[in-house]
């Protein structure tokens, strides 16, 4: 869809803007500044494609610009860096004589983003650990011939006294 870009003291540029499911998708104008969206000035954007996913807008609102006063959605939001940034524009429909969607696209935008925000993080599939192989049975040491009572040493194999084998 068609929409003006506020471009500060210059006025208005057109370029496009669509929502997605994973954000909204906007199509700069040719002649638009980083400064203008971005907050650096040295760079001319020539309408490059940006996504801006639903989580990271801070905020939604309707705001006025340009000679004509025109209603146009206000999305604040954050960078990869976690700066906050600005981005104003004003959908509309029709060619020769415009109609400005900007108030329906902030209650569209309010409610995807809402819905992003409270939605559950994806489940992260933890790796399966392979088992630890079974521990081996402890060896019974005896102390004392279970057949005559005498005492016998960890590593013999008969009873010294009676002769019964320990193991």
């Amino acid at each position: 869809m068609k929409a003006g870009f506020w471009l500060g003291a210059r006025g208005f540029g057109t370029g496009d803007v669509e929502l997605t499911d994973e954000g909204i998708n906007v199509k700069l104008p040719a002649g638009l500044l980083k400064f203008a969206v971005f907050g650096m000035l040295s760079h001319f954007m020539r309408g490059k494609e940006i996504l801006l996913p639903y989580t990271s807008i801070v905020a939604v609102g309707i705001s006025k610009h340009g000679l004509m006063r025109t209603k146009c959605v206000d999305i604040t939001f954050l960078d990869k860096e976690g700066k906050g940034r600005k981005l104003i524009f004003a959908p509309y429909v029709g060619r020769l004589k415009p109609k400005y969607i900007s108030e329906e696209w902030v209650e569209t935008i309010k409610e995807r983003v809402s819905a992003a925000k409270s939605a559950p993080p994806p489940a992260v599939q933890m790796p399966v650990q392979p088992t630890a192989p079974p521990a081996p049975e402890p060896q019974v040491v005896v102390n004392f011939c279970p057949n005559c009572g005498k005492r016998v040493s960890p590593g013999d194999k008969f009873c010294k006294a009676c002769g019964t084998p320990l193991r």
